[in-house]
């Protein structure tokens, strides 16, 4: 298998993913997580962090945007799309 096969066996969801959360946790060189992902991170946690607030402006939460992945801004959304949720049933 030559490197380039190598490298697109290794981008799985799941080291895309893992290797996202090792880059926010400020552990970007994790030797468990294949290169071909590691290098992708930055630019997936920053289209992530752009569909975060889209999402967040179209429900008018613009007051969220930058709290996300705190324990207080997570908390925030799970209690106004519980909110939303009873008020559409």
């Amino acid at each position: 298998m030559g490197a380039d096969e190598k490298a697109l066996k290794d981008r799985t969801l799941t080291h895309l993913y893992n290797a996202v959360s090792a880059y926010r946790g400020g552990n970007g060189r994790d030797g468990k997580i294949p290169d071909s992902a590691r290098k992708f991170a930055p630019r997936l946690a920053e289209l992530h962090d752009a569909l975060d607030a889209a999402v967040l402006r179209a429900y008018g939460w613009d007051d969220l945007i930058g709290t996300l992945r705190t324990p207080a801004g997570d908390e925030a959304v799970l209690r106004r799309l519980l909110a939303e949720n009873q008020r559409r049933a």
